[in-house]
């Protein structure tokens, strides 16, 4: 279901030294519960594989980017288990520090793995009816059951418009300091945590992960990617999942800054047809999210004046009072920060309302 585990392998520098690994990609490699049997990423591919992985690690570091065809998902790759058998799998590769250059030694990369199953006849491989069930099953962990059957085929979907959608963008407070005071080990895991608590509430609110930079997600509700996200209550449940988020991370010492906006918004997909494609938020409420994000503050939650009101409305609350005025970069052409009305959520039943001015106001609001 949507909620399946992914392998995940962290790697360090341009050599690819494994770092970390979860369990389920334990489960998937064969491996022991401790340790990591394999020093390097190369060590785990065949042979008609590593010059041409080599070939592509090394064009990425000195472009200082990686190429879409190692961003996106890749299809039916093989590595190499520990007991020698092959492993077919769809996986997805990213930069997880995203502050450091990619031509550092302490720059880290990491891999999410989905197994794609072999057959269980005693012929051969799975047939092609199965691959393309597999992959259709993983598109719809990726994009949504809305246009899985289209990537899973292949083809570029076309851009989804709506007229109103929710967008939140989060971010972890003082991730390059924290980074640097730990050993790559030790990121690896702790982002690694970090993922998988953000991927689990994803799946409970039935909140959509757009993107993912680093420690930076962009997710979105209101665009009916599966069943549960109703365009009616999108709001209260990305706040909802952004405050359990907040709550569980702060309990293990990590803080993120949330901006959320509410409005017209484009999902579009770029790519190529050969592998999978990317997925953005493109329109003004997706550039009010990251505003509302960077004028944020550290464990709180920031919303624009719209959406604060409507997750008001949604759950049937009342609230009157003025946001605080924020300076957010406007549209106006000498790019000046225009002065917007925002808003500050507490807990299901307040809101935080500053004024104009030095004095703070906290309205609570009352069914």
């Amino acid at each position: 279901e949507g909620g399946e585990s992914l392998g995940m392998l962290v790697a360090q520098g341009q050599q690819l030294k494994i770092k970390h690994v979860n369990s389920c990609f334990r489960a998937m490699m064969k491996w022991p519960d401790d340790g990591i049997p394999y020093s390097h990423v190369h060590t785990i591919l065949p042979d008609y594989l590593r010059k041409p992985h080599s070939n592509w690690v090394d064009n990425a570091v000195r472009k200082g980017k990686l190429p879409t065809s190692l961003r996106q998902p890749l299809r039916s790759v093989e590595v190499l288990r520990g007991d020698g058998s092959i492993m077919r799998c769809n996986l997805s590769v990213g930069v997880l520090t995203k502050s450091i250059e990619m031509t550092s030694p302490q720059c880290l990369f990491y891999a999410l793995f989905s197994e794609v199953p072999a057959s269980d006849g005693p012929e051969s491989e799975a047939s092609e009816g199965e691959t393309g069930d597999n992959w259709q099953a993983v598109a719809e962990h990726l994009y949504g059951n809305n246009v899985a059957s289209t990537v899973a085929k292949g083809d570029l979907p076309p851009p989804e418009l709506y007229s109103e959608a929710t967008v939140l963008c989060l971010d972890v407070v003082d991730f390059t300091k924290q980074c640097m005071a730990m050993s790559p080990s030790e990121v690896a895991a702790w982002m690694s945590g970090v993922y998988t608590t953000i991927e689990e509430l994803l799946h409970k609110y039935s909140v959509r992960k757009i993107e993912t930079r680093g420690d930076c997600y962009i997710v979105c509700a209101g665009t009916q990617f599966c069943a549960t996200d109703s365009p009616d209550n999108q709001v209260s449940r990305v706040v909802d999942f952004a405050s359990e988020l907040k709550t569980q991370l702060d309990g293990v010492g990590t803080r993120i800054r949330v901006g959320i906006a509410c409005g017209p918004v484009t999902v579009a997909f770029i790519g190529t047809h050969q592998f999978a494609p990317t997925m953005c938020v493109i329109g003004d409420i997706a550039d009010m999210a990251a505003n509302m994000e960077h004028t944020g503050r550290a464990g709180m939650i920031h919303l624009t004046d719209y959406s604060a009101r409507r997750y008001c409305y949604e759950k049937s609350l009342k609230v009157d009072g003025i946001g605080e005025f924020v300076a957010v970069k406007g549209k106006t052409q000498s790019r000046a920060a225009d002065l917007l009305s925002t808003a500050w959520f507490l807990d299901s039943d307040t809101m935080k309302f500053l004024p104009h001015s030095d004095s703070t106001v906290t309205r609570r609001v009352s069914i």
